[in-house]
C-alpha cells in the first residue's frame, strides 16, 4: 500500500506552537497551533489547536509554555541549581509541577 503524499513525518519545526490573532474586532481573542497543515504520521498524537478568549493573560506566554518547561528541568539538572536561591527553587518546583501534571494548582 503506498503511503499518501500529505502523510510525512513530522520535524520539529512543524510541531512549534505560534499565536494568531483572531480578528481585529476583539483584541484579546487568538487561536495557538503549531500551524500544521495537511496530516501528520501521528496526526491525533501532534496537531494541537486552542482558541478562545486570553483577556489580560498573555497568549505569547502559553505558546511559549514547552520551551519555558525544558528550561526550568534544564536548569534543576544543572549544577547551577545549587546557586540558585531557595524562593526561586520553589516557584520553579512549583510551576514544573503544574505544567506535568504533578500538582492541580
Amino acid at each position: 500500500m503506498a503511503t499518501s503524499p500529505l502523510i510525512r513525518k513530522s520535524t520539529p519545526e512543524a510541531l512549534e506552537l505560534h499565536v494568531v490573532r483572531q480578528g481585529e474586532s476583539d483584541p484579546n481573542q487568538f487561536t495557538i497551533e503549531n500551524g500544521v497543515s495537511g496530516r501528520l504520521e501521528d496526526f491525533d498524537r501532534e496537531y494541537f489547536s486552542v482558541s478562545g478568549y486570553f483577556g489580560t493573560l498573555d497568549p505569547q506566554l502559553f505558546c511559549a509554555a514547552p520551551d519555558l518547561l525544558e528550561a526550568l528541568i534544564r536548569l534543576k539538572a544543572s549544577s547551577a541549581w545549587a546557586a540558585t536561591p531557595k524562593g526561586v527553587r520553589a516557584l520553579i518546583d512549583t510551576a514544573i509541577a503544574k505544567a506535568t501534571g504533578a500538582s492541580n494548582g
